[in-house]
C-alpha cells in the first residue's frame, strides 16, 4: 500500500515522457539545427596573444598563438591564457545559440516540455502526439563507445592530448570547455611555430575521442 502513490506518480510520469516523445524528438532536431549554425565561434584571451575557435559541434576546434605571445603573456601565464581563451569561445558559442533559441522561440519551448514532464504545467498546446515512436541513435551510440579511449573519456567527463613526451597537455571535458597545462620551462625554449604544433597535436588527441562520441 505504501508504493501505491509511487507507482501512481511512475506511470503518470511514463504517460507524459510517451506523449511528450515527438515534441523532444523535433525540439532536439531543431536545437541541432541552431547549434550547427551558432556554435562556430572564435575568441581570445585578455591580451589577444592566443586565439582559439569552436566548430559547428561546440568542441574546441583551433589553438593559435600570435607571435608576440611571450611580450604579452610569456611562459609563466601560457597555459592560463591558452585556457582562458579556449574557454570564451566555447561561451560565445553558447551565447550565440541562447540567443538564437531565445528569438525563435525555442528555449521556451524546451521550458514548456520540460515543465509538462515534470509534472509542474500541463501540456503545451502545440504538443501534439503522432505516430509510431520516434528514433532512437541507439546504434550510433553503441558503436561509438566500443572504444576503449571513448569508454574512459565518457567515465571520467574528460578526455586529455598530451605532446612534448607530457610537457603540453589539452583537456576537452563533455561540456566542451578546454583547460591546458605546460611546463613554463619547456615553453620557454619553444617559439610561436613550435608551439602552434604541440597544440595542435595536443588538441587533435583531445578532441578527436569526442567526434567519434558525437557522430
Amino acid at each position: 500500500m505504501e508504493l501505491a502513490p509511487e507507482l501512481a506518480e511512475l506511470e503518470s510520469l511514463m504517460k507524459r515522457a510517451e506523449s511528450a516523445q515527438w515534441a523532444l524528438h523535433d525540439l532536439t532536431e531543431e536545437s541541432r539545427a541552431v547549434a550547427a549554425s551558432t556554435w562556430a565561434a572564435t575568441a581570445t584571451d585578455a591580451t589577444g596573444s592566443v586565439r582559439a575557435s569552436t566548430d559547428a559541434d561546440g568542441v574546441l576546434g583551433s589553438i593559435e598563438l600570435s607571435s608576440d605571445w611571450r611580450l604579452l603573456v610569456g611562459a609563466e601565464r601560457f597555459a592560463g591564457a591558452v585556457t582562458e581563451a579556449c574557454q570564451n569561445a566555447v561561451q560565445a558559442g553558447v551565447m550565440a545559440w541562447a540567443k538564437v533559441a531565445e528569438k525563435t522561440g525555442l528555449d521556451r519551448r524546451l521550458r514548456e516540455v520540460l515543465e509538462y514532464l515534470d509534472g509542474t504545467a500541463a501540456p503545451p498546446s502545440w504538443m501534439q502526439a503522432r505516430g509510431p515512436r520516434p528514433p532512437f541513435p541507439t546504434a550510433s551510440m553503441s558503436a561509438a563507445t566500443e572504444s576503449d579511449d571513448l569508454r574512459a573519456a565518457l567515465t571520467t567527463g574528460e578526455s586529455s592530448g598530451v605532446a612534448a613526451q607530457g610537457k603540453l597537455t589539452v583537456t576537452i571535458d563533455l561540456a566542451g570547455v578546454a583547460t591546458c597545462q605546460a611546463d613554463p620551462g619547456w615553453v620557454s625554449r619553444q617559439n610561436t611555430a613550435q608551439l602552434n604544433e604541440n597544440l595542435a597535436a595536443a588538441l587533435a588527441s583531445a578532441r578527436g575521442r569526442f567526434k567519434a562520441w558525437k557522430r
